[in-house]
């Protein structure tokens, strides 16, 4: 799902995602901002100023 997320000191919204976890009968959600740039995507699940971050660069 695409969602919206505020970048750190910016002042509108943001390209975001929400992601949904499920194991067995246990669902969560958690949302994610996301940058994309070149072979690198970034998700950022803290708010807008801080960590966690995961970091995914393409290979090939």
């Amino acid at each position: 799902m695409i969602a919206s997320s505020s970048a750190c000191g910016g002042r509108s919204a943001g390209p975001g995602l929400q992601l949904t976890y499920i194991s067995g009968s246990n669902r969560s959600t958690q949302d994610a901002a996301y940058k994309l740039s070149g072979n690198r995507l970034v998700l950022d699940y803290g708010g807008p100023c801080d960590a966690p971050v995961d970091t995914y660069e393409r290979v090939r």
